[in-house]
């Protein structure tokens, strides 16, 4: 740069520019790191390196702590099932108190009850098939079989609550159909606590 040129001011935008650069530089790295929230559901999929997955389930503990259990996939899939089967039951069991209450009241029909009562046989027959289909861990067989039984049991009332309903000229035998079927839904909610607590579910 010759020292005789006019145009000084050129040089000034270049510097002041370097300038606002270097302090952002300096301003940033003077930041603190950015927290990062921790995913509170607790669950996550790993893969195993061989294409299948394991559900890890993450808990925290009253000190703060966080420990976590891997679950493998048929354990899940179990465990997954007998959570379904747990509503399903207890919504079928409530399912027959209402009926059947609603008939003593004459809220409903006859032609009414008895479609219901079709119905709810026909869900419990369902739900004793997935039953007893079900794929179920070693450690568990032994809970199962008592599910099992129950769900017997189960299909049973339903049958014979709508046959008390059709064919008795009392309400008698609809009546024990029912407190059978109310008992039993409860006996299987044990057991399917049962079931879950034998693989660590």
């Amino acid at each position: 740069m010759s020292k005789t040129d006019p145009k000084h001011g050129r040089w000034i935008l270049p510097l002041v520019i370097a300038g606002l650069i270097g302090f952002t530089y300096l301003f940033v790295e003077a930041l603190p790191p950015a927290a990062v929230e921790a995913n509170d559901t607790g669950d996550t999929v790993a893969d195993g390196g061989d294409g299948d997955t394991t559900d890890t389930t993450a808990a925290e503990g009253t000190d703060g702590t966080v420990t976590t259990s891997t679950l493998a996939p048929e354990i899940a899939q179990f465990i997954a099932a007998v959570d379904d089967y747990t509503v399903r039951t207890a919504d079928l069991a409530t399912e027959a108190q209402t009926i059947n209450g609603d008939w003593d009241d004459r809220t409903i029909d006859f032609a009414g009850a008895r479609d219901a009562m079709a119905q709810l046989e026909t869900e419990t027959n369902a739900l004793t098939t997935e039953i007893n289909a079900t794929v179920v861990p070693a450690d568990a067989t032994e809970a199962w079989n008592v599910v099992i039984a129950s769900a017997a049991t189960l299909d049973t009332a339903a049958a014979d609550m709508l046959d008390g309903l059709v064919n008795s000229s009392t309400s008698e035998k609809r009546l024990t159909a029912l407190e059978t079927y109310t008992t039993t839904a409860a006996d299987m909610a044990v057991g399917y606590d049962l079931a879950k607590g034998a693989v660590g579910g």
